[in-house]
Protein backbone atom coordinates (compact mmCIF):
# COMPACT_ATOMS: atom_id res chain seq x y z
CA UNK A 1 0.00 0.00 0.00
CA UNK A 2 0.79 3.72 -0.86
CA UNK A 3 2.20 5.78 2.21
CA UNK A 4 -0.94 8.72 1.06
CA UNK A 5 -3.68 5.12 0.99
CA UNK A 6 -2.14 4.56 4.71
CA UNK A 7 -2.14 7.90 5.87
CA UNK A 8 -5.80 8.36 4.81
CA UNK A 9 -6.68 4.99 6.77
CA UNK A 10 -5.66 6.02 9.72
CA UNK A 11 -7.44 8.95 9.45
CA UNK A 12 -10.42 7.87 8.95
CA UNK A 13 -10.09 5.35 11.69
CA UNK A 14 -8.24 8.31 14.43
CA UNK A 15 -11.94 9.74 13.13
CA UNK A 16 -13.81 7.27 13.84
CA UNK A 17 -12.15 6.56 17.46
CA UNK A 18 -13.03 10.28 18.21
CA UNK A 19 -16.39 9.23 18.21
CA UNK A 20 -16.60 6.90 19.44
CA UNK A 21 -14.87 8.17 23.04
CA UNK A 22 -17.26 11.39 22.61
CA UNK A 23 -20.05 8.86 23.04
CA UNK A 24 -17.96 7.08 26.04
CA UNK A 25 -17.44 10.73 27.62
CA UNK A 26 -21.36 11.81 26.51
CA UNK A 27 -23.14 8.88 28.77
CA UNK A 28 -20.47 9.70 31.28
CA UNK A 29 -22.23 13.07 31.43
CA UNK A 30 -25.10 12.43 31.98
CA UNK A 31 -23.92 11.77 35.18
CA UNK A 32 -22.79 14.84 36.22
CA UNK A 33 -25.60 17.07 34.24
CA UNK A 34 -24.98 19.94 36.61
CA UNK A 35 -21.64 19.72 37.07
CA UNK A 36 -19.55 22.26 34.78
CA UNK A 37 -16.71 21.75 35.94
CA UNK A 38 -16.61 17.94 35.37
CA UNK A 39 -18.13 18.33 31.72
CA UNK A 40 -15.45 20.65 31.09
CA UNK A 41 -12.32 18.37 32.63
CA UNK A 42 -14.29 15.82 30.24
CA UNK A 43 -14.57 18.15 26.85
CA UNK A 44 -10.32 18.85 28.12
CA UNK A 45 -9.28 14.68 28.14
CA UNK A 46 -11.58 14.29 24.48
CA UNK A 47 -9.68 17.43 22.83
CA UNK A 48 -6.30 16.45 24.16
CA UNK A 49 -6.91 12.30 23.47
CA UNK A 50 -8.30 13.40 19.79
CA UNK A 51 -5.31 15.54 18.73
CA UNK A 52 -3.13 13.77 20.44
CA UNK A 53 -4.65 10.50 18.15
CA UNK A 54 -4.56 12.25 14.71
CA UNK A 55 -1.04 13.61 15.78
CA UNK A 56 0.07 10.20 15.89
CA UNK A 57 -1.42 8.83 13.21
CA UNK A 58 0.13 11.97 11.29
CA UNK A 59 3.27 11.64 12.49
CA UNK A 60 3.54 7.55 11.21
CA UNK A 61 2.15 7.73 8.58
CA UNK A 62 3.41 11.08 7.14
CA UNK A 63 5.85 12.32 9.63
CA UNK A 64 3.69 15.48 10.14
CA UNK A 65 3.08 16.37 6.86
CA UNK A 66 -0.46 17.44 7.46
CA UNK A 67 -2.37 17.53 3.79
CA UNK A 68 -6.31 18.03 2.76
CA UNK A 69 -7.12 14.11 2.19
CA UNK A 70 -6.17 13.54 5.84
CA UNK A 71 -9.00 15.87 7.15
CA UNK A 72 -11.14 14.87 4.76
CA UNK A 73 -10.55 10.99 6.42
CA UNK A 74 -10.88 12.31 9.87
CA UNK A 75 -14.32 13.68 8.51
CA UNK A 76 -15.45 10.74 6.57
CA UNK A 77 -14.42 7.87 9.50
CA UNK A 78 -16.22 10.64 12.19
CA UNK A 79 -19.56 10.29 9.49
CA UNK A 80 -19.23 7.08 9.24
CA UNK A 81 -19.09 6.09 12.56
CA UNK A 82 -22.39 8.32 13.98
CA UNK A 83 -23.99 6.66 10.91
CA UNK A 84 -23.32 2.93 12.09
CA UNK A 85 -21.40 2.29 15.79
CA UNK A 86 -22.60 5.51 17.79
CA UNK A 87 -26.08 4.46 18.81
CA UNK A 88 -24.87 0.61 19.68
CA UNK A 89 -22.28 1.49 21.18
CA UNK A 90 -23.35 4.10 23.10
CA UNK A 91 -26.14 2.13 24.47
CA UNK A 92 -23.77 -0.76 25.25
CA UNK A 93 -21.23 1.51 27.68
CA UNK A 94 -24.84 3.11 29.37
CA UNK A 95 -25.83 -0.51 30.11
CA UNK A 96 -21.89 -1.27 31.13
CA UNK A 97 -22.08 2.25 33.46
CA UNK A 98 -25.82 1.56 34.84
CA UNK A 99 -24.67 -2.24 35.83
CA UNK A 100 -21.88 -0.44 37.56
Amino acid sequence: MSAPLIAFLLSVLSGAVSVALWSVLDVLRQGVEDNRFINFILDLVWWAISAGLFCVCIWHANSMELRFFELTGVGIGAVLYYLTLYRPIRWVFAVFLGAI
